[in-house]
């Protein structure tokens, strides 16, 4: 009768442990198990709360391939990171020593607020599928404070937002290739002929690293084609519109919205945005003041070039 006074009191001991220690344990952002909760960017999830971003393709089958961006937080940074691999004629999964491009460095403000722009909209699911099961993807998955590995797998709001996020990564790595490209040429006229051929093509690791086998990347006009580069970060002077011709003020003015995806119903200015490199067209006329909000410094830019034209 002794032992078991002794044990009840035990086991209710223990019981009250683990009650207490069941309430005082963070609760989830979501169940892991409730497959039907939606999440969305902009809304449930915030952009200062976002850690990762994930975007994976990868054929296994003949000429294997691979390629992952990466958008992320780190020490107080927003990074970048690309990796393409390459395995021609042969079957993957594909290794480090294919790796043909590789690049990772730090993101602007305004590089990552037009990453959080277009990923807004978007849903965020508990993980449902499986990067092994031979899909080719893309998988997409994202990380923020809060979600402790529950919620994971990301769908772009549309496909002109996924082709947005993929013209805005395409144009990241090839900007920094370029960056990489003018400081391997610096420091080459720097050591002469000298030089040895492998140290020429070593870049800083936050930089392109050009690979053996990789394309050269082909440079860009300088300001990437903008006629006024800064007109969304400063006040346009007379002296910046001096000299301009009327049609050139009316693409400069125009390029203010372009620079937010706007599309145009003008069959000449489309055909002029649609040739710059920088210009990612995703949101139809229609639409464009609804989900696009100019700063007060574009809204009088776009008014004081409107008085220059003739």
């Amino acid at each position: 009768m002794k032992k078991i006074l002794i044990i009840v009191p035990a086991v209710m001991a223990a019981g009250i442990l683990i009650g207490c220690a069941a309430a005082s344990k963070p609760a989830k952002v979501n169940d892991p198990d409730d497959k039907g909760e939606i999440m969305i960017v902009g809304k449930d999830i915030i952009e200062e709360d976002i850690n990762e971003f994930y975007y994976t393709i990868e054929n296994i089958n003949y000429d294997a391939y691979y390629l992952r961006y990466k958008l992320y937080y780190e020490d107080g940074k927003h990074m970048f990171f690309f990796e393409e691999r390459k395995r021609p004629d042969d079957y993957g999964p594909t290794t480090e020593e294919d790796t043909v491009a590789k690049c990772e460095f730090d993101l602007s403000d305004k590089e990552w607020s037009r990453f959080y722009e277009i990923i807004s909209g978007g849903e965020v699911t508990a993980r449902g599928d499986d990067p092994e099961t031979g899909d080719e993807g893309p998988w997409t998955y994202l990380y923020w404070t809060g979600d402790e590995g529950d919620i994971q797998q990301y769908s772009f709001e549309s496909e002109k937002k996924m082709a947005a996020f993929k013209k805005l990564c395409e144009r990241l790595v090839k900007k920094n290739s370029e960056k990489a490209e003018e400081e391997s040429s610096g420091s080459k006229k720097k050591r002469g002929r000298g030089s040895d051929s492998k140290t020429d093509r070593k870049t800083d690791r936050k930089a392109w690293k050009t690979l053996d086998g990789a394309d050269e990347p082909v440079p860009e006009p300088e300001n990437e084609g903008y006629i006024f580069p800064d007109s969304d970060t400063r006040l346009l002077t007379e002296d910046d519109l001096e000299g301009m011709s009327n049609e050139e003020l009316r693409r400069g003015r125009n390029e203010i919205a372009a620079r937010h995806g706007r599309r145009f119903t003008d069959g000449s200015l489309q055909e002029y945005f649609d040739s710059q490199s920088w210009y990612e067209g995703t949101i139809d006329a229609d639409d464009f003041n609804k989900e696009v909000r100019l700063s007060d410094i574009e809204q009088e830019n776009m008014e004081f070039i409107k008085k220059h034209e003739e």
